[in-house]
């Protein structure tokens, strides 16, 4: 292996926590401006990244950088509203909506992959594609009852229509389909050799 690769590897931990650092940033924000989705999904996806940093006490021991940096997308969008005028910016609420379904499948994607990484669990690749599509797809179901109640309680919703709840379900269930099928390459291509470079110390079999 070339020393510049080498160079490489040695820092892509570093790019974990940047990403990290954009999630935590995103659930200080959300509580800021009570976004009680964003808080949620921001401490889930935390709380998935630093549990092995919190169990080995080791800033290396952190899931690769390419699934946080996918993780951080839809967080990103969320922060944008930093920076642009809602009321202005036409295209902010669909961006918005965009990144909320994508925290939904992302976040099935991720919790699906830390089972495999984190625990004995082992599922084969067609049954872990269900679990991920069947965990999107309650997650937006979740989500879509919560803003019901929120709605009734203190008339505060971000769905208006019957058609815009519709067109939220079908999204998460096609993008839990897209995550699933994701999370099978991912898992078949890159196997325990890939999260060994991160100090995982896991004994990720072969999804067969």
């Amino acid at each position: 292996m070339d020393a510049g690769k080498k160079e490489w590897r040695s820092c892509e931990w570093k790019w974990s926590w940047a990403a990290i650092a954009v999630l935590s940033i995103a659930v200080v924000y959300a509580f800021i401006s009570q976004q009680v989705f964003w808080i949620i999904m921001g401490l889930w996806a935390l709380g998935i990244a630093l549990y092995p940093v919190v169990l080995w006490r080791d800033v290396k021991h952190v899931l690769p950088f390419e699934v946080l940096l996918f993780i951080s997308i839809p967080f990103l969008i969320f922060l944008s509203n930093l920076f642009v005028d809602p009321s202005k910016e036409l295209w902010y609420g669909t961006a918005l909506r965009l990144g909320e379904i994508m925290a939904i499948f992302l976040i099935g994607f991720m919790t699906m992959l830390s089972l495999q990484v984190y625990t004995t669990l082992r599922m084969d690749r067609r049954f872990a594609v269900l679990f991920t599509i069947i965990l999107t797809t309650a997650l937006s179901v979740f989500f879509a009852i919560g803003d019901v109640i929120s709605g009734a309680l203190f008339n505060i919703t971000t769905i208006e229509t019957n058609t815009e709840l519709m067109l939220d379900l079908i999204s998460s269930f096609l993008g839990g389909i897209g995550m699933g099928i994701i999370l099978d390459l991912y898992l078949k291509h890159n196997r325990f050799e890939r999260f060994e470079r991160f100090a995982l110390g896991c004994e990720l079999e072969a999804v067969q």
